[in-house]
């Protein structure tokens, strides 16, 4: 009888274990993914690797935010930052002093308001 309550401890005890990780881990996951923008998680789907390098999976978040036909400011299709499509591509002006100021390309995302311009790093 004593081996049998033993038995039984041990399987709830293990049982309780694997719960409790597979609820953690599962709660991690869902973390990690809320991270990503959706046009990057599609992508990432859509993928047939198993694995992706750095280089492999940059060179997907480019292929999903950049066209690469156009050159500068003009190349992005989508925010890098949140992967959203509503980009608008203008000019800002740089005033120094009332005799120096030029104008400057920008590009920002109308959603997350991440901006780009060909003057700043």
């Amino acid at each position: 009888m004593y081996e049998l309550i033993t038995l039984a401890v041990g399987i709830l005890a293990g049982w309780l274990i694997t719960a409790l990780y597979y609820r953690k881990s599962n709660r991690d996951q869902r973390f990690l993914l809320a991270k990503i923008p959706e046009e990057i998680r599609n992508a990432l789907k859509e993928d047939q690797r198993i694995r992706l390098t750095v280089k492999e999976l940059n060179d997907l978040i480019e292929q999903k935010t950049m066209d690469m036909r156009k050159k500068g400011l003009e190349a992005f299709k989508a925010c890098p930052k949140c992967g959203s499509t509503n980009i608008g591509i203008g000019w800002d002006w740089e005033v120094e002093d009332p005799d120096h100021a030029f104008k400057f390309n920008v590009v920002e995302c109308g959603d997350c308001h991440w901006r780009k311009d060909d003057l700043h790093d």
